[in-house]
């Protein structure tokens, strides 16, 4: 959006222009846009907070600056305020990342999971990456290797039935990083290099 396109540019002018860390100038400014969205009639906040609006577009930066300046027990009360407004596929894939980042693991299993179940390509995804490596990190390796055995099976079989050979490029970039996960958390897996064998 073209605030948003102003948000960076006004970020980029006070670090050119002032010296400071990027990070503070980010959490800084939109805690801004916070504060005003929390002023806004709760009738527009729908709007205000959605994805596709400013602080949906700039919430991974401000994610990533909450990290840099050691706040990360405050991402998951950002999480918490965005979770209604973001009920859908894209919402809950940024919030999962985030959650992944400060490793606030129930926040992002929960994440995760309405992904799994409601996102037909989850396992094309690295959120399916991301589910494993939280189920292997809560003591349940099997959950973990079983999903990434299945997305792997997935994987292979719409290789199998597409004829388009760029689709068929993605799913083999897919089935790669699926398996590098695999192979991560379990070394002496046993799975095919790649979709051909």
């Amino acid at each position: 959006s073209p605030l948003s396109r102003h948000f960076t540019n006004y970020v980029e002018a006070v670090v050119s222009t002032t010296g400071a860390q990027r990070p503070a100038v980010v959490t800084k400014l939109y805690e801004r846009f916070l504060e005003l969205a929390h002023q806004t009639e709760p009738s527009s906040r729908t709007k205000v907070y959605n994805v596709f609006e400013l602080l949906g577009e700039q919430f991974e930066g401000y994610v990533d600056a909450l990290l840099a300046t050691g706040r990360t027990e405050e991402i998951s009360k950002r999480i918490e305020l965005f979770a209604p407004y973001w009920d859908h596929n894209l919402g809950h894939g940024l919030l999962a990342k985030a959650a992944c980042k400060a490793r606030a693991d129930v926040l992002a299993e929960r994440h995760l999971l309405r992904l799994r179940d409601g996102f037909e390509n989850f396992y094309r995804d690295e959120t399916a990456s991301q589910l494993a490596d939280l189920w292997y990190r809560q003591a349940k390796p099997e959950a973990a290797r079983e999903l990434l055995r299945e997305a792997l099976r997935r994987l292979k079989a719409s290789h199998k039935a597409s004829d388009d050979e760029d689709e068929r490029q993605e799913l083999a970039r897919q089935y790669q990083a699926r398996r590098e996960t695999l192979l991560r958390l379990f070394p002496n897996a046993d799975i095919p290099q790649n979709l051909r064998q």
